[in-house]
């Protein structure tokens, strides 16, 4: 057990990671919101090619109904990742994602978001990393909605 553990933690990479996007909700006559996301990872390579990365973003979502009514709910976004690494550069990857609603705009019926999201990234010899990510959510974003999540973010970051 401590022969494994050395070995995965030699093979794993811490990342703090920050980025601004677009989001709106699906089956609803609605207009794109910007949104923000700030957060860290931890990376474990299983081997060259594969790594899986847990991640904890504080992220907006939402979107604007009319020129008065924006949506522009907080969420605790819980990514788990799956990467391929292709050289010593890219990655892209794949996973689920939770989201549990932090603030929602005194909009009370909103749900707990959870989906799934595809990315990729570009890491740079000193550390420095530019992503791209895309979620899809699967469950109404309200009580009172058929709509889902659709967002869209450009990422920077750091990997120690």
């Amino acid at each position: 057990m401590f022969v494994l553990g050395c070995g995965i933690s030699a093979n794993a990479q811490f990342a703090i990671k920050g980025g601004l996007g677009a989001c709106n909700v699906t089956d609803v006559e609605g207009d794109a919101t910007f949104h923000w996301k700030i957060g860290a990872g931890y990376e474990i390579r299983v081997n060259e090619l594969i790594g899986i990365e847990p991640n904890v973003f504080l992220t907006g979502k939402g979107t604007e109904w009319t020129k008065d009514l924006t949506w522009s709910p907080i969420y605790l976004e819980i990514p788990v990742m799956c990467n391929f690494h292709l050289g010593d550069h890219w990655a892209l990857g794949a996973g689920p994602y939770v989201a549990p609603i932090i603030s929602d705009d005194d909009i009370d019926t909103a749900n707990t978001d959870y989906g799934l999201r595809i990315g990729a990234r570009y890491g740079f010899d000193s550390g420095f990393e530019l992503g791209v990510d895309t979620d899809f959510g699967l469950n109404d974003v309200t009580k009172h909605s058929d709509g889902k999540h659709l967002s869209l973010s450009f990422t920077c970051g750091y990997r120690f």
